[in-house]
Parts: C-alpha cells; structure tokens; sequence
C-alpha cells in the first residue's frame, strides 16, 4: 500500500493532471485489499519481522523503529496511520493533493515505510547482493562434497546444460468446485487489471489505445489478442523462459509460471488441475511489430500460420 502511495506522490509533483486518475485507480484497489486484511494478525507480523530485522540490520536509523518518541512504534502505526484501515485510507486518498506530500512522513507507518526502505537501498542492498553472490558460489562447493561424502545416498539430479522435455496439452481447469478457468487470457484482461488500482498493473496511454482500436494485425485469434494460455505441462524451478513448442517444433510461447492450484505440482503433480502459465508468442510479436514498432525484427523470423 505504501508503495502505492509513493506512486501518488509522485504524481503529484511530476504530473498532476493525471493525479484523480490515479486517485481512483488507488481507491478501487483499497476494496480488494482491505477485504481480506486483519489489522490485528498484521500488527503481530510486523512485530516479530521488526524485532528480526533489527537483528540483522545495525546502522544508526533503525533505533527509530519501535521507539515510541519517534513516532515509529507499532501502536502508533496501527491505531494511527491511514495504511492500515480502509476508511482512514480512502479519506486520506480522496483529500490528497500537491500540498499532501509534505505532511506525508508525519504518518507513522509511511514514515516507517519511507525511513527503512530508503535506508535499506541506500546502505545494505549492495551488501546484500555481495553475500548472495557468495552463497551461490560456497553452495557449489557444499553441493560437490556432498556428492564425494555420501556416494550412496539418493541426490536430487544435476540437470545443468540438459535438455528436458515435458508433454501436455493445452487446456483450461477446474480446481475446485464452482471455479473454472479458460485455456486462454486476453489483452481485455490487462485492460481490467489496471482498473483494480494496483501499481503492478501500470500501462502506458498507447495500449489503451490499440486496445481500442483493436489494432492486433496478424496476430488476432477470432478477433482477440491471446496473451497466455495454460497446459498440462510438468515444469518446475527454472523452467521460466523455457520454449514451448507444438507437435511440429513450431514455437508457440514461453513458459514462465504456474497457477496457484499447481504450485505443490513438485511432489504431487495432478494432470487434472495442474497447469503451466505460457506467454503466446503472438502477442510477444504484436507486442515487438505493432505496440513497440520493431516489425523490421519479426521480417527476419518465418512466421507459420495454422
């Protein structure tokens, strides 16, 4: 949410004509959100993820947290910041305006969000990517002498520079009762993600346009732009980017992720509600040709129609 809120500052400052846009995009959001949000388990979270970071995190800015004359207390945040209840919130979105941004780190749990955030990527982020970097390597000397060590005990495989090939057809799935998805999403649907307020979702005036229009050239199916479809495919972990191709090697898309119900597909997987999240590689073209204007990239590509 604070996030959020730092889109709407900046706005303000940068571009304030679209600020109500913005404004309404926000609040739309806050309905999904604080539906399922219970402030009272959030506060025991946060409690207990603070006292954790203060273990690990020493710099000079984090005595403020959970100091109560600072301001920063968790009492403070709950009982007090527009971040954690929904009318607070939609009150404070709908007063915000330019002169809103100077009083915005009197807010106890924006002031916290702003005050750790900032400090973490301006003093520890570069630390932190040094200590990943030497894990990753240490790990290959743990994994190598624990091959050497224990020779006759089972090892997951090392499938490094392999080539794997999963099967599957391309279908939707009934997960649970009531519930049923399609084999296939939209550009209607990134159209509506937008309007659910979440920054996640941002697009640029063109799309909207060409949505619109329904500018999709050759890459239209019955009139609609595909962006992803599902299959029955077994993929995992490091599957992301991995080519999907049709019974005649003919690429049909990317795979990058899985659906919700199937994320225990590692240890169980069910052919019936398991299915893999592929990126169609026609609106990865429209996206290129029309959207972008590269279509001197895609005259270099043999292009099968079926």
């Amino acid at each position: 949410m604070a996030r959020g809120i730092d889109q709407l500052k900046k706005t303000a400052e940068s571009n304030p004509t679209t600020l109500e846009t913005v404004k309404k995009r926000l609040i739309d959001g806050a309905e999904g959100f604080f539906k399922n949000y219970d402030a009272s388990v959030d506060k025991k979270v946060f409690e207990l993820q603070t006292a954790a970071y203060n273990n690990y995190i020493q710099c000079p800015s984090t005595s403020k947290i959970n100091n109560a004359a600072n301001g920063y207390n968790s009492d403070a945040i709950f009982s007090k910041s527009f971040l954690t209840d929904k009318d607070r919130y939609i009150t404070f979105i709908k007063k915000f305006t330019a002169k809103s941004v100077k009083t915005l780190e009197k807010d106890p749990g924006y002031g916290h969000y702003s005050l750790l955030f900032n400090d973490f990527i301006n003093n520890h982020y570069a630390n932190y990517e040094a200590y990943d970097a030497k894990m990753s390597a240490l790990l290959k000397v743990y994994v190598k002498g624990k091959l050497e060590l224990f020779p006759e005990k089972k090892h997951w495989a090392d499938a490094n520079s392999t080539l794997r090939i999963t099967y599957g057809k391309l279908e939707g799935s009934k997960p649970q009762d009531g519930v049923q998805y399609l084999e296939y999403t939209t550009l209607d649907g990134i159209i509506d993600k937008y309007y659910t307020g979440n920054p996640d979702f941002e697009l640029l005036p063109q799309m909207f346009e060409l949505h619109k229009k329904k500018e999709y050239g050759k890459y239209a199916q019955d009139g609609e732009l595909w962006v992803c479809f599902t299959g029955s495919n077994h993929t995992t972990g490091g599957n992301s980017g991995s080519p999907v191709i049709d019974a005649n090697g003919n690429l049909m898309g990317l795979n990058f992720d899985r659906s919700w119900e199937s994320t225990m597909s590692d240890y169980m997987f069910d052919p019936s509600r398991c299915r893999n999240i592929v990126v169609d590689i026609r609106y990865v073209l429209w996206v290129m040709d029309i959207y972008s204007g590269a279509g001197h990239l895609v005259e270099e590509m043999e292009l099968v129609t079926q």
